[in-house]
């Protein structure tokens, strides 16, 4: 099928779409020569790199004052925290109804798999200074396969077995072919396996049996990665037209510049995205010889200064992207069967070999949720247009002017404590024109007296402009004393709790903004994660939730995972202040504990939990679920829930004792009744209903039995029943009655409104 989807084009098509791709390329890199200068002079902006200044005389004053860089570092950590400042970072929200019961499961599995298994605070850290500095972060998600070549000896005792040797030296894998290749005293066997990740490899295996043990030689492809991974790009790596919009998914067409050495483009030939002979065409001679970066003609004032900072040699002779080809991934609307209907299309192509195509295949093929892989973060966008305004471009003329007046006031102060002095022009020296230097005389026409002179100006001017443009940095930019957790110059606001409070929440407000579409970013790549892991992600995947029961959860299967959710960050902009969380979850769990709260039964032990964990977390509690006792209490289903699991694939559902069955057998047997529900359900829902009716029949004439059993003990009996055992049977009675509170005069209790609740005593 792979074959027919993806069949291998004609060669005048083949060539017309690489040589468009590199056409495109080339004209895109010179429609965006002016941002690429921004983008240097951003980069020199922030590290404080002047040019050389000898004006009004060498060496004199050329300090930066480090505007940018402090707005960069102060707001880069509210941004960081503003994506795993909280505890668990990512909410998920279902949006259909059915999906209501996965929702938790979901939420603890990305909690898991993004933080943990896919580390990603680095790339929070990285993502936040390119979204300040050049103010463009791009993000792209991606099922990424990474192998190695391993082989190895292993020794075992002599009188392993051979399905031992073969377990240690298959792992996890499972065997679905073993043919024996060699016999004798080295004997050899090829083994084809299939990984968790339901791959197929090819083990090779031979033994040498000696006095002392056997040795195993292990020869094999080893997966160094195989799952979903966030990469982000450098901002000249991806070229876009000019007046696309802002959106990669509105384009006409958008590509990426890859970086492959001669392993990496071998690798992708096995994953069958490359053509082996368009990869020979490219690495064979002659021109096998990659060109590296040298014939990058692009954002060549970045790549120096960035080699100047590094101290480093831009195209030394160890650089690595010296044995590596430029590849351009193109993302393209094109009417490939000549329907007058364009079609997603992705491939690639060598920029050094433009009537080459490497490979190719449709968008909707390599990503089932349809979109382009990538996201764009910009801290102050444009409307309608690509590239946005960076933090440093923003502050420019404040952080120019600033060097200039400070700059200035320095100069200023040398020539008034310097030791200038005027001398006739008759004496020997030869007169001639110079430049002022301090403590050097100048030659003037018949002086009386040798004057030294008392230069005019004073400091008060230049501090007073500078104090004027620190203002206008913080009333542009929102950073000002309280955000760098100093105290303010100027007194009045903070003089009461109520005031500090006011302002804190003002500065909050103003950051929001940033902080807002630094999240909204996230948000969008953690939803591309989840929708790879729902086509990709192979069954068994296990993992632990620290305070969940049962601790250790499975996934057996990716449709553990379908269905249409909302992925938020819980992080706000009051918990960046750690005071102002605490004060908050300290009023929310007296909120949620008040007496009239809890008898009522609007708020149960889930809420309960909930705030008590927030409250603890805000006090430093770093792992609270290691306090708090595992939460245990059982979903109870209403009919319409389950029905719904039943059609979306899902077959988990068991009847409980809580749920009232009659009402559950009469609406189950209805939906079987209905050929058209049977026809939605298909054979494996309609034989998951049928057992979860049977199990709900007997767990129904288990409650008939010992409603029977009751009524037949003797009158008095009730009162030799001790407490507990009253109590349990209340507990029973409240359990079986209607969502909210059942009949007339029974106890409130805690709990959701449903049945399973715990009555209050």
């Amino acid at each position: 099928l792979r074959e027919r989807l993806l069949p291998e084009l004609d060669p005048l098509v083949a060539k017309e779409l690489a040589e468009l791709a590199v056409s495109d390329f080339h004209a895109a890199i010179l429609d965006r020569n002016a941002w690429e200068e921004d983008l240097a002079e951003d980069e020199r902006q922030y590290q404080g790199d002047l040019p050389d200044k000898n004006i009004p005389w060498p060496n004199c004053s050329n300090l930066n004052v480090p505007l940018t860089m402090t707005g960069v570092e102060t707001i880069k950590p509210r941004l960081v925290e503003a994506i795993l400042g909280d505890d668990p970072p990512i909410l998920v929200r279902p949006i259909e109804a059915q999906d209501e019961r996965r929702q938790e499961r979901i939420e603890q599995f990305l909690n898991w798999q993004i933080p943990v298994k896919m580390r990603i605070a680095p790339l929070v850290v990285e993502s936040a200074h390119r979204f300040l500095t050049p103010g463009l972060v791009i993000g792209k998600t991606l099922w990424r396969l990474e192998e190695r070549r391993v082989k190895q000896v292993r020794t075992f005792p002599p009188d392993t077995p051979l399905d031992t040797i073969l377990s240690a030296a298959l792992g996890q894998d499972v065997p679905t072919k073993t043919v024996q290749t060699a016999s004798g005293a080295l004997p050899e066997w090829t083994i084809t396996v299939t990984t968790p990740q339901q791959r197929e490899r090819t083990v090779f295996l031979t033994l040498q049996i000696r006095a002392d043990g056997i040795e195993a030689l292990i020869d094999r492809m080893e997966p160094q990665w195989d799952g979903p991974r966030i990469e982000l790009l450098e901002p000249e790596d991806f070229i876009a037209p000019v007046k696309g919009g802002a959106d990669p998914n509105r384009m006409p067409w958008c590509m990426q510049r890859l970086w492959y050495d001669a392993n990496q483009l071998r690798q992708k030939v096995r994953q069958g995205l490359f053509y082996q002979d368009a990869v020979a065409q490219l690495l064979d001679p002659p021109g096998g010889e990659p060109a590296g970066d040298l014939a990058q003609t692009d954002a060549s004032g970045l790549r120096e200064i960035k080699a100047r900072v590094e101290g480093t040699e831009e195209f030394g002779d160890t650089s690595v992207r010296s044995t590596q080809w430029a590849i351009l991934e193109c993302y393209r609307a094109w009417d490939l069967d000549e329907d007058g209907l364009d079609e997603e299309l992705v491939y690639w192509v060598a920029v050094d070999k433009p009537e080459v195509l490497l490979g190719w295949d449709y968008l909707d093929n390599r990503y089932q949720h349809g979109r382009r892989p990538y996201r764009i973060g910009r801290y102050f966008p444009l409307p309608g247009l690509f590239y946005p305004l960076s933090f440093p471009r923003i502050v420019r003329p404040i952080q120019d002017e600033i060097n200039t007046i400070h700059n200035w006031r320095v100069d200023n102060g040398m020539i008034q404590n310097g030791c200038s002095f005027f001398f006739p022009s008759s004496w020997t020296m030869n007169a001639q024109q110079t430049r002022l230097k301090i403590g050097e005389g100048t030659p003037v026409d018949d002086p009386q007296r040798i004057v030294f002179p008392q230069w005019p100006g004073t400091p008060v001017f230049g501090q007073n402009e500078e104090a004027l443009l620190m203002q206008m940095f913080e009333r542009l930019t929102g950073i000002n004393d309280l955000s760098l957790g100093r105290q303010p110059n100027r007194v009045g606001a903070t003089r009461t709790a109520t005031g500090v409070a006011s302002l804190l929440s003002e500065a909050g407000l103003r950051f929001k903004t940033a902080m807002t579409a630094f999240q909204r970013f996230w948000e969008e790549l953690f939803t591309d994660v989840l929708a790879l892991d729902q086509q990709y992600l192979p069954p068994g995947v296990e993992f632990r939730v620290t305070g969940h029961y049962p601790e250790l959860i499975r996934i057996g299967d990716k449709r553990e995972l379908a269905g249409q959710y909302d992925i938020r960050v819980s992080a706000t902009s009051e918990t960046l202040n750690r005071q102002i969380l605490r004060d908050d979850a300290t009023t929310k769990f007296q909120i949620v504990t008040n007496p009239i709260v809890l008898q009522t039964g609007m708020v149960g032990l889930k809420g309960i939990r909930r705030h008590t964990r927030r409250l603890l977390a805000a006090y430093g509690e770093t792992d609270p679920d290691l306090t708090l006792e595992p939460e245990q209490q059982a979903y109870v289903r209403t009919p319409e829930e389950e029905h719904a699991q039943w059609t979306n694939g899902e077959y988990t559902a068991r009847p409980s004792i809580a749920e009232n069955l009659a009402d559950h057998l009469a609406k189950h047997q209805a939906l079987l009744a209905d050929p058209a529900m049977r026809w939605a359900l298909g054979p494996e829902g309609v034989a998951a209903a049928q057992q979860h009716i049977g199990e709900t029949t007997q767990l129904a004439q288990v409650q008939q039995v010992i409603q029977a059993m009751q009524q037949k003990a003797p009158a008095g009996a009730a009162g030799g029943v001790g407490q507990q055992a009253q109590n349990a049977q209340r507990g029973r009675q409240q359990a079986q009655a209607p969502p909210n509170g059942g009949g007339q005069g029974q106890p409130a209790g805690f709990g959701n409104g449903g049945g399973g609740m715990v009555p209050a005593q």
